[in-house]
């Protein structure tokens, strides 16, 4: 009697062993700044209605529509407006877009019918590059941070929608990062 009661706690305590999960690992990622100035975008100076979108209008194919013109400015809290003020005039903004869609066309479609248009997206108000489309292998540009200052012209950008041979509509979109040194 004792040695089966014994056998079945062995038993159990190896079954209860064997259903342990392999250790897994989570990953942080951060940074450490003197000053924290959050920018947001806008078209022509207006915030969108839907925060964050960029209407491009309608092309015909193989045919580039008219600019869109966009900036990032300072996110338009007191505290943010302040945190951007104190970045000093020497130093760089800069602005780094991320999307695996970036191509030697620009910025492709992720959806929608028009899946051979692209968004290109090019500074007009950076230290070096405007007018220079976005791609794959240039995706950051350096700018004055006096531009995120109170009473300044914030990051400039414009972006044309360059119509393919399919038509139909198109998505897209890239994230930005912004960093000042």
């Amino acid at each position: 009697m004792k040695k089966s009661i014994i056998a079945s706690v062995v038993a159990l305590g190896l079954v209860s062993g064997l259903a342990q999960a392999a250790d897994k690992e989570v990953q942080f990622v951060g940074s450490v700044t003197n000053v924290t100035c959050d920018i947001e975008p806008s078209v022509d100076g207006s915030n969108s209605m839907i925060p964050g979108l960029i209407q491009l209008g309608t092309v015909a194919a193989g045919v580039k529509g008219q600019p869109v013109n966009f900036t990032f400015k300072p996110a338009k809290d007191q505290q943010n407006i302040t945190a951007c003020d104190t970045m000093q005039d020497t130093g760089t903004a800069k602005l780094t877009w991320t999307s695996s869609n970036f191509t030697a066309k620009g910025l492709t479609a992720i959806s929608g019918a028009a899946t051979d248009a692209a968004v290109e997206i090019s500074p007009t108000n950076a230290k070096a590059g405007n007018g220079t489309m976005i791609t794959a292998s240039a995706t950051s540009h350096d700018f004055d941070p006096t531009l995120l200052k109170t009473g300044g012209a914030g990051l400039k950008y414009q972006a044309i929608l360059a119509g393919g041979t399919q038509v139909g509509d198109m998505h897209t979109a890239a994230k930005f990062n912004f960093s000042y040194k």
